[in-house]
């Protein structure tokens, strides 16, 4: 009653939860940050068709191309099922399906691995000769394991390999770190390829191993490289959108085709996911499909670390390597050498080491995944400019959705408010900070426990972070 006499109809029917590529939990430190977000989601006008479009500050640049999810939408709930997926490793969810999440039972299982590569950067060859014959420098991989309830992501193995072929090469101005997981190999193209592949390999009967989530810098990039190397990626698929909703579904069994598609076509992982969800039912329910072996099912889960992290700084840093994107995440590692700079400040150099890389991989995701939600945590890395406070238990929760639709959306959990009935009029604009705040690295930076929802990590363990 009081809904329909403050604005002047019935509430709308939640939408199921089905409906979204991408529910997360969101935290705000008090009731004036929540107001802050709903006044971004409130439609600034209506449609002058009569069509459902969100219009709200937040969402129209996501569905101005019309209907379907756009190409940074899609991108944006990627970063979304990141956080999703480590929260749902470390059991922090109290309740999965509130996030309509149907994870796949070996899904806390998954190996987390982490490839890095250097390139001779003064190749002149043509493109297609650089593609088919790259000049790798080296190589370099780190197995994780995975988080768990009370640890942190750490390292268990790590591997660096020289090509023997291209030992004599360097990049101008730059040296060759030493790493610092162990002993540096050097090894021909030809041994080089074979560890690779015997890396990704399944097991000869057919048989699934344990899925594989790599994560990587440029995946395309990277994915190229792989295959010139002779490593058979037609199983492997862009994103863990499939480990988080069961690939049992029949839609998003064939999404996955598409993606597979896409990566054997060498198409970019910011558009492979791109099959616009209205497919599923209006009424939210899943078909099954029938069950089937695992061994159909994809054998590595592709994970842009460097998508990551432009959906969430909108930016790209002057040098765009590893090095460069851990310094502006603030990542605090030994792998970074004496590139660990503070934050804006300039780079002593872009040393390299692709062992040491792509341990730094796993600490950009791990940074990532673990903070708060894509627009809260750009905000508090390079837009704030005052302390921010420490989150709590108490703190108000709701759900930051990445709509799959381009009405927006309705919190199921309140059927007595609607976000696009907000009066705007009275509501005050939240503020948006002049300059890019300097976001400290090391133990004197305010907000570290705000990045971490277990405050900074686990001190007492060498490699977790």
């Amino acid at each position: 009653m009081q809904y329909m006499n403050t604005f002047g109809r019935s509430p709308r029917p939640p939408w199921p939860s089905q409906r979204y590529i991408s529910l997360s939990p969101v935290r705000f430190a008090n009731r004036a940050g929540l107001k802050e977000k709903l006044y971004t989601l409130a439609s600034s006008r209506k449609s002058k068709t009569g069509e459902p479009r969100d219009r709200s500050r937040a969402n129209t640049q996501y569905c101005s191309a019309g209907d379907g999810p756009s190409v940074v939408g899609t991108s944006r709930a990627a970063f979304e099922h990141q956080r999703v997926f480590i929260r749902l490793l470390r059991e922090e969810l109290e309740d999965p399906s509130a996030f309509a999440l149907r994870p796949m039972q070996w899904s806390r299982d998954i190996r987390i691995v982490a490839l890095a590569y250097n390139l001779w950067a003064a190749d002149m060859r043509l493109l297609e000769e650089r593609e088919r014959d790259p000049k790798i420098l080296d190589v370099g991989w780190t197995v994780f394991d995975t988080p768990r309830r009370s640890t942190s992501l750490s390292v268990m193995e790590a591997r660096h390999i020289v090509l023997e072929e291209n030992r004599l090469l360097n990049n101008h101005g730059a040296k060759r770190l030493p790493f610092i997981n162990g002993t540096t190999e050097t090894l021909n193209r030809i041994s080089l390829a074979s560890q690779l592949q015997q890396l990704f390999s399944l097991p000869p009967d057919g048989r699934l191993a344990s899925p594989m989530m790599l994560l990587v810098h440029n995946a395309r990039a990277t994915l190229d490289i792989l295959r010139a190397l002779g490593v058979d990626t037609s199983r492997w698929v862009s994103g863990i959108s499939d480990i988080l909703y069961s690939p049992y579904d029949h839609n998003r069994s064939s999404r996955w085709e598409g993606h597979r598609r896409d990566m054997d076509e060498r198409t970019p992982t910011r558009s492979a996911r791109s099959q616009s969800p209205r497919a599923r039912q209006a009424g939210g329910t899943r078909p099954r499909s029938p069950h089937r072996s695992t061994a159909g099912l994809p054998s590595v889960y592709v994970v842009d670390v460097r998508d990551m992290y432009l959906t969430m700084n909108g930016r790209q840093t002057r040098d765009d390597n590893i090095l460069s994107n851990a310094r502006d995440l603030c990542i605090e590692d030994e792998a970074l050498g004496n590139n660990a700079t503070v934050q804006g400040e300039s780079s002593p150099g872009n040393d390299w080491c692709a062992g040491n890389e792509s341990r730094l991989l796993g600490c950009m995701w791990s940074s990532m995944a673990r903070g708060p939600a894509v627009d809260e945590q750009c905000v508090l890395r390079w837009r704030q400019t005052e302390p921010v406070p420490g989150t709590s238990n108490t703190a108000s929760e709701s759900t930051v959705t990445a709509s799959a639709t381009t009405e927006a959306s309705v919190d199921p959990d309140d059927s007595d408010f609607d976000p696009n009935d907000l009066p705007t009029g009275n509501v005050a604009a939240p503020t948006q900070a002049a300059t890019f705040g300097s976001f400290q690295s090391g133990a004197s930076r305010g907000n570290v426990y705000v990045m971490d929802p277990e405050g900074g990590g686990d001190d007492d363990e060498e490699d977790s972070f």
